[in-house]
């Protein structure tokens, strides 16, 4: 079995030995690369795509004692940076704990060192490959039937995200169709990452193993944005010692998930709207034209209609991002999944839960704002789980400690085992009264923002629409845009 589109970066402190594993690499027709350090292995990571990696567990010692175990901090940098890397570890030391570490971190096969021929690798790497795409083919997690799940309108997968129904569809079709670009729009913790990945593997369950590169776009904001980007010829600048891919080229042919896309600076979208238009770019320093097919996945945390009449942002870069749009509500807006989201988290973490405390523990939930949303309910979950551990005691409601006890009750009243959330409803000769009422509670007492200002813009343009009975009236009284005043009434359901 031949891997000739298949790149491989080897980790090992001995360089005798990284030389000959390289060249066993190459022997199997992957593109092998190497390096000696950790440093050096996580600088090859930034900097460029993989599909395998194959890590020495000890690095930097010379009695390959047990006390440094670096090769596990390269195995959860790559998966952190590479979702989509297949792991290989290995090591002289066959203690168990190594073994179990190394798997629990994300490794799919363990060998022993040294090795000898290439056919080890080739087999080893084959059946990583093959369990990798069987596990990717087999992602959902199987939640026992309580009170809590009646019905079969969602999907839940194994990294927590619960989809619906209408969602999980809609995902298909974009899986179905690559050169359509994906939108995520929601607020921070809501899970955009989440079902990028969950895109990504809907798509190896259609054409096998592709790549998924993930850019946080933040950290584009320095000289070096364009070799990250695009990579660099060998020269190009002082340093560039050897020439780099960069994240455009590690994704042909799979995914390029930029995370948080409005915070990109204008110079770097006029960098990026060639590639996104046909595929085509230079490294820095390299006058040849390179290609790379991908399909572009963005989240955001904001408005891109308003951040394109605010100059933030390009409309010929917004309009090469746009395609399809998945809006993901925030916590607080469906307060009635909470109990679902508690059973799928002790279902992942393997704790048994009567649905007793599952009752108690959402009920107290959803009392709450949750500001950080569904990662920020999880991680409350996990020191749930560590208070009762620290005391030695058996889990009960007793160890949640929640971020904000403040009632939500100007949004909704929710109830355990509902459907539908229920809005407060107000008469229209007492709504000028309430938003006066919401105005003075925060201008007095620390409430969320988002939710006071998410409250008066609603009421706003539910007034101005009934005083012009017309969209495109309201839209032009109100002083913005069409596509702003459609992406508010989708936000605020109006």
């Amino acid at each position: 079995m031949i891997f000739e589109e298949l790149s491989i970066l080897i980790v090992d402190d001995n360089k005798d030995e990284l030389e000959k594993y390289i060249s066993l690499s190459q022997s199997c027709g992957l593109h092998s690369y190497g390096a000696t350090s950790l440093d050096e292995a996580k600088q090859m990571l930034s900097a460029n795509g993989y599909d395998i990696l194959l890590t020495d567990i000890h690095l930097g010692e010379e009695d390959n004692s047990k006390s440094n175990k670096s090769g596990f901090d390269i195995i959860q940098f790559a998966l952190e940076t590479q979702p989509q890397l297949t792991v290989l570890a290995m090591s002289h030391d066959l203690d168990k704990s190594i073994f179990d570490k190394a798997f629990s971190l994300g490794a799919s096969h363990f060998l022993r060192k040294p090795i000898y021929n290439s056919d080890e690798i080739l087999i080893y790497i084959k059946l990583a490959l093959q369990k990798k795409h069987s596990n990717l083919s087999n992602n959902s997690v199987e939640v026992s039937s309580n009170r809590f799940l009646k019905d079969n309108s969602f999907r839940i997968y194994k990294n927590g995200v619960i989809v619906s129904s209408k969602h999980d569809k809609f995902l298909n079709g974009v899986a179905k169709n690559k050169k359509i670009p994906l939108v995520l729009f929601g607020e921070t913790g809501t899970g955009k990452e989440e079902f990028a990945k969950i895109l990504h593997k809907k798509r190896v369950e259609i054409e096998g193993m592709i790549p998924f590169v993930t850019v946080n776009c933040p950290l584009l904001d320095n000289d070096l944005t364009s070799s990250l980007l695009f990579g660099h010829k060998k020269g190009a600048f002082t340093g560039a010692n050897e020439t780099t891919n960069g994240y455009v080229a590690a994704a042909d042919g799979g995914i390029l998930f930029l995370d948080e896309i409005h915070t990109l600076d204008l110079s770097t979208q006029r960098k990026l709207l060639r590639v996104l238009n046909d595929g085509s770019y230079n490294r820095v320093g390299d006058m040849r034209i390179i290609h790379s097919y991908f399909q572009l996945v963005v989240a955001t945390t904001k408005d891109l209609d308003e951040e394109v009449e605010s100059g933030r942002m390009l409309a010929d870069f917004k309009y090469r991002i746009s395609g399809a749009e998945i809006i993901l509500d925030p916590l607080r807006e469906r307060l009635e999944d909470i109990p679902l989201f508690v059973t799928v988290f002790f279902k992942r973490e393997n704790i048994e839960v009567s649905e007793e405390l599952i009752y108690e523990i959402s009920q107290m939930c959803q009392k709450s704002l949750w500001k950080g949303n569904i990662r920020q309910l999880f991680r409350v979950l996990q020191r749930m789980l560590i208070n009762a551990q620290l005391h030695e005691e058996e889990l009960s409601i007793h160890h949640l400690v929640l971020p904000n006890k403040e009632p939500l009750t100007h949004r909704f009243q929710k109830q355990i085992g509902s459907t539908e959330p229920k809005p407060v409803s107000l008469p229209k000769d007492q709504i000028d009264q309430y938003i006066l009422d919401l105005l003075q509670n925060a201008l007095n007492n620390d409430c969320s923002l988002n939710d006071v200002i998410d409250e008066i813009e609603k009421t706003i343009l539910i007034k101005a629409m009934n005083r012009h009975d017309s969209i495109a009236k309201s839209h032009i009284a109100l002083g913005i845009s069409r596509n702003a005043i459609d992406a508010k009434r989708k936000k605020y359901k109006i």
